[in-house]
């Protein structure tokens, strides 16, 4: 057998995150042929039909967002597996002879000599593995409606659409679907290929001068002669009866019908990567973003509508009352540096730097930032001929400078956090870490004056650096810094949430267009953070999290903001979306510091930004991507939506035929409700206001 691609295919199905190879690196080497020889046709024990794989013997199932689809046709087989970056493919041959299999799979290398199988029903037991070596077996589903103990192919096509309630010559969204529906279930055409052929039918018809496939390939936007446009939509169409999870095998059996879509996984090719951080482990924006969902906002590959932002066609913005000045300031005071900390027990230990933790976060919304034509300044520790610089007292006084010099519409922290109850202020604070103090630095050296460390010389250090920051503090009052644990002769340092309180008010500094993002460990824990900035837009997380997985969300939240009319509501909540479906695709619960609904997010006034619900993803999405496009303009879509809004839902009327595009929009069998409504209106900058205001990277 063939190892080496043996381990590209275990990379490329198996979710385990033990695997350190690519697909990419697996490429090359040679193909073994099996000792089996070549299996000749069988002409007993059919097992002819199209399958899906569910798991091996000894538990090895795909990645999540992977499908491998097997089809057996009298004594051949093929198998297809792909997941959202690659695909595999192989062929081979099959026999069955006194009720045992011979199998093998050419390019694979796997193969077993008469052993035994399973056919029950519509699940199929074969005598090979696919995601690790040894002797076992893998169990498959069939999902071409073979299955001898499914409905017969009669009462499967009575799910079929009745088209009588249609004017298919003037209709062509109408006269479209048909010839989709007919091409899957009449012709057996694969699901995608389907679509690509009713778009060309649809130009054909007298009356449409375009018809554009969406760019997950699902769906159909078709513009008439007139101006006006329809749409054919075959992600809200379901398979019958089999449930299938694997569309592009084509069969007689095949069925669609009208029915609202549940549980289609289509492969979908994701979209151009755009801006940086290609690279980094972050999720949705891995090496490629997330595939655009379909016109419900519901993505077919997962994701629960997560539409990323893409470089090359950007919705034109209502308005620019949003957008604050295109400057930001990204604070990494142990970026690059081993640093002190008390650890659990209490004892002061080394910690590695963030970069190296982490990877290069810092870098990623860099490259985000700049793409959207801002500014940005960094205060990152790292070292410079031998010594820490732009971290401890120097990170502290390079923070007061730039925020007392300039106007920044995104203020962005990675650091340690702590939260510090009653027994220490008069209330509970969260603080963050800034890093080591340079002790032989001349005002802390006379601040110290030889002394040893302890709460008194603490105290005179604070003194010193509230001076050298250009601010004034007479000991009354909480501390704008803390001086903690004591290492190598030396001191780390925190900054407070009194140290923001007072630049607001010795140096009128103001965040009143400012998006905070403090991305330290119980920064949103409580509101001191929160309510000492008084920001336009404030992120924080409420309990100590896992350092990894809150880099990660940031750049995500950043690359998705970076889309020049979303708001960073809408990006913290598709974000929020992805990582619950994230979650259940992994099929477990995760720690409480890795959970997404430890993010704290609020707008103007504090106020806690409100979930957006699927109805109103939908109606976004419509919103912002138009009837054809991302480059759509949304104060156009605005019109459309408000009309179905005027028309049929405030009214509790049902939409159905009498207006198919307003019928789209809606999800499930609930009308859009008028909150809804304005919500997505709000959301693209609409004339609707909500409560927590609306905060924009660069609309």
């Amino acid at each position: 057998m063939n190892s080496s691609i043996r381990r590209c295919t275990v990379l490329l199905l198996l979710a385990s995150s033990l695997l350190a190879l690519s697909f990419a690196a697996c490429g090359g080497g040679s193909s073994k042929s099996s000792s089996s020889g070549t299996a000749a046709p069988s002409a007993a024990g059919d097992v002819s039909g199209t399958y899906v794989v569910v798991q091996d013997s000894d538990g090895g199932r795909p990645k999540a967002g992977a499908t491998v689809t097997l089809v057996l046709d009298k004594g051949t087989l093929s198998v297809r597996a792909v997941s959202a970056d690659d695909e595999l493919t192989d062929s081979g041959t099959y026999s069955i002879h006194d009720g045992k299999m011979t199998i093998e799979f050419k390019e694979q290398g796997f193969n077993a000599k008469d052993q035994p199988y399973k056919l029950d029903g519509d699940t199929l037991e074969i005598p090979v593995k696919l995601f690790s070596e040894g002797a076992g077996s893998s169990t498959w589903k069939r999902t071409d409606g073979q299955a001898t103990n499914k409905a017969t192919p009669g009462t499967a096509a009575t799910l079929k659409s009745d088209w009588g309630g249609w004017d298919l010559k003037k209709d062509a969204a109408a006269a479209a679907t048909k010839h989709f529906v007919e091409a899957v279930n009449d012709k057996g055409t694969a699901w995608s290929q389907a679509v690509t052929e009713t778009a060309a039918f649809a130009r054909g018809l007298s009356n449409v001068s375009d018809a554009t496939v969406s760019p997950n390939g699902l769906n159909i936007t078709i513009r008439y002669k007139d101006g006006t446009g329809d749409y054919v939509v075959t992600e809200r169409m379901d398979l019958a009866p089999a449930e299938s999870t694997a569309i592009d095998p084509p069969s007689p059996e095949l069925l669609v019908s009208a029915h609202p879509l549940a549980g289609l996984h289509e492969p979908v090719a994701p979209l151009t990567t755009a801006g940086g951080c290609g690279t980094l482990p972050a999720s949705p924006a891995a090496a490629s973003r997330a595939p655009e969902p379909g016109r419900e906002g519901l993505n077919p590959a997962g994701g629960y509508g997560v539409s990323l932002y893409s470089a090359q066609s950007q919705p034109k913005p209502i308005n620019s009352a949003d957008s604050p000045l295109k400057r930001a300031l990204l604070v990494a005071p142990a970026y690059e540096l081993v640093h002190p900390l008390r650890g659990h027990g209490g004892k002061v230990e080394l910690y590695d730097s963030f970069k190296s933790a982490v990877g290069p976060s810092i870098e990623c919304m860099e490259s985000d930032l700049t793409g959207a034509g801002y500014t940005v300044d960094t205060i990152l520790g790292t070292m410079e001929n031998g010594k820490a610089v732009h971290t401890g007292d120097q990170a502290v006084e390079e923070l007061a400078k730039f925020i007392t010099t300039n106007k920044y519409g995104v203020f962005y922290v990675m650091s340690h956090g702590t939260n510090i109850d009653h027994w220490y202020t008069r209330h509970s604070q969260s603080w963050m870490y800034m890093g080591l103090l340079d002790i032989n630095r001349p005002e802390l050296k006379k601040a110290v004056n030889g002394r040893k460390l302890d709460p008194d010389v603490n105290a005179d250090i604070v003194k010193a650096l509230v001076t050298m920051t250009g601010l004034t503090w007479d000991g009354s009052g909480d501390a704008p810094f803390v001086v903690g644990a004591d290492f190598q002769g030396s001191a780390v340092i925190w900054v407070t949430p009194a140290f923001f309180q007072m630049l607001r008010d010795q140096k009128s500094v103001s965040f009143d267009k400012t998006l905070v993002f403090l991305n330290t460990c119980s920064s949103g824990a409580g509101t001191s953070l929160k309510d000492a900035f008084k920001a336009k837009a404030f992120f924080g997380w409420a309990i100590p999290m896992s350092g990894a997985f809150v880099s990660h969300a940031a750049e995500t939240i950043f690359d998705s903001v970076t889309d020049k009319a979303r708001s960073a509501r809408d990006a913290w909540w598709m974000w929020r979306r992805h990582e619950a479906w994230q979650i259940d695709q992994e099929g477990k619960a995760r720690e409480d510091n890795q959970k997404p609904e430890q993010l704290q997010a609020s707008g103007v006034n504090g106020v806690e930004y409100e979930p957006i619900t699927s109805q109103s993803v939908i109606l976004i999405y419509r919103l912002r991507q138009g009837p054809s496009s991302a480059s759509s303009d949304i104060a156009k879509s605005l019109l459309v939506v408000k009309s179905c809004s005027e028309l049929f839902w405030s009214l509790g009327k049902k939409t159905g035929l009498a207006s198919p595009a307003c019928h789209q929009l809606e999800f499930g069998n609930q009308l859009p409700t008028n909150d809804e409504v304005n919500d997505a209106i709000s959301e693209v900058g609409g004339p609707v206001q909500k409560p927590f205001g609306r905060w924009t990277l660069a609309d």
